[in-house]
């Protein structure tokens, strides 16, 4: 006689819309760090490979034309310091990265 057998209840309906909502809740936010952590590699992947270009040119050449590079919309300028090459950017939440590479000697 209390029994209703036409759907869901608002019992039912909340405990269902809650369990959504936590779902999502642990969910996004993983998501979210994955791609983060996924553009910066793939700004250090590309910064690496600008530098690597830069490096050869400069070997094969003897002087490259230019020390500012542009690749998929980001600006990359290779800055030499005592002993290393470097090459900064800005990464993609707008602060600025620097990734070096330091001369060695053969041992």
């Amino acid at each position: 006689m209390f029994r209703s057998n036409e759907g869901f209840g608002t019992a039912e309906a909340l405990v269902a819309v809650s369990t959504i909502f936590m779902v999502l809740g642990l969910f996004i936010p993983m998501a979210v760090g994955m791609i983060s952590a996924m553009e910066k590699k793939e700004n250090a992947l590309i910064a690496a490979r600008v530098l690597y270009e830069h490096l050869e040119e400069e070997t094969f050449t003897g002087s490259p034309e230019s020390s500012f590079y542009q690749r998929q919309g980001q600006v990359y300028e290779i800055v030499k310091k005592e002993g290393a090459v470097c090459i900064q950017y800005k990464n993609h939440t707008g602060d600025d990265q620097i990734n070096c590479l330091e001369e060695r000697g053969i041992e």
